[in-house]
């Protein structure tokens, strides 16, 4: 019975990547996301519905609550844009928040819950956010339809690049380039200001989520069964690895010259930047939909199935594994956070909507009922 829910919760998330994958193409309105997660030294954030709500992250109890419908009083965004959040908080170097939704519209907020600063990216709602937000201290970029946007640090739009394509995925941003997936199965390499600086060579399948550059190589994945590892100054094509399904989430720098990244279909890998060789590869419940956490020499991965594992580095020993609603069909679709002890997750329903587990052994510490 466990196994035929977990495969029931499979296919669910592959129907919703897929029928995602089709709305955003044709540039329609794409289905809600999924709850999200993300945590400062002293709150976990939880991206939920039209809602951020702030975490007390030691006890779970809630502190504030961001409503993107909510009347936001002298920010330049409109009122009422109330819009389902999928992507999480992030969190500035000085403390404060940035979300985006998919109407279009992104929030800078103090790190209580206050307005800071709006941009209405699209005021007829006709194309949509696609990407979580990628920070610098100066400025916030973010993909939407067709376009990267570049943001300054109060909301003010400095320059937009435009594919011939949707992107999706965030970008990569580096000292002096940025690096833009592409769903036209293209990687592109931007300056600072926006300027083209060259695009990879077709790629087999679209590339919607965010590369990782790992020891001069730079790391991504595509919807086709592929990873791929890409000269950063030219993005020719330095080596090709198959994959058991296909590879959405984006790869973790392990620090030691091996990347991490899983499948839709819950293959999960370690693999050598330089080479693209496989160190170790296992299998697990669930699809992979998001990058996994790590912190010292240990991943934290969320599957569509369900389950949270704790995954050694060295050879992909499971440590432990967590299901918080075994009787319902929920899906664990957003990265586990860490905070202080404990890792943290968030489900797609039920009445409970955020957990909280010992890192060290996977025991339940306490439960947010959203």
């Amino acid at each position: 019975m466990k196994h035929n829910a977990t495969l029931r919760r499979s296919i669910l998330l592959t129907l919703a990547m897929t029928a995602a994958f089709v709305l955003t193409a044709c540039g329609a309105i794409a289905p809600p996301g999924w709850h999200a997660l993300s945590a400062d030294d002293n709150q976990v954030y939880v991206s939920a519905g039209a809602s951020v709500v702030a975490l007390d992250g030691t006890t779970g109890t809630p502190r504030w609550a961001f409503d993107t419908g909510a009347d936001q009083g002298t920010s330049s965004v409109a009122t009422g844009l109330a819009t389902n959040l999928y992507s999480p908080v992030e969190v500035a170097s000085n403390g404060d928040l940035v979300i985006t939704a998919y109407s279009q519209a992104i929030y800078g907020l103090s790190n209580t819950g206050q307005v800071l600063w709006g941009f209405d990216g699209k005021p007829d709602r006709d194309t949509i956010i696609t990407s979580e937000a990628t920070l610098t201290d100066n400025n916030v970029y973010f993909a939407s339809g067709n376009f990267l946007h570049s943001l300054d640090d109060v909301g003010n739009l400095e320059w937009s690049f435009e594919s011939d394509e949707a992107l999706w995925g965030g970008p990569l941003v580096t000292e002096a380039v940025i690096y833009q997936p592409g769903m036209n199965h293209t990687m592109y390499a931007l300056d600072v200001n926006g300027a083209e600086l060259w695009q990879s060579e077709a790629l087999v399948g679209a590339v919607a989520s965010t590369p990782a550059l790992v020891d001069g190589v730079l790391v991504t994945g595509s919807l086709s069964k592929h990873i791929y590892g890409l000269d950063p100054d030219t993005g020719a094509i330095l080596w090709d690895r198959e994959t058991i399904g296909w590879p959405w989430a984006s790869p973790v720098d392990g620090g030691n010259g091996v990347v991490y990244m899983g499948d839709l279909d819950g293959g999960f890998y370690a693999i050598s930047a330089a080479t693209g060789e496989v160190e170790w590869q296992i299998q697990l419940e669930g699809g992979i939909p998001s990058p996994p956490t790590l912190e010292e020499g240990i991943l934290y991965v969320a599957t569509g199935g369900g389950f949270l594992y704790s995954i050694d580095t060295a050879d992909g020993a499971i440590n432990w594994t967590a299901e918080p609603e075994p009787d319902f069909d929920d899906q664990l679709l957003a990265s586990p956070v860490i905070f202080d002890s404990l890792v943290i997750v968030a489900t797609t329903n039920g009445d409970q909507l955020v957990y909280a587990y010992q890192k060290s052994n996977g025991t339940p510490s306490w439960v947010y009922e959203g």
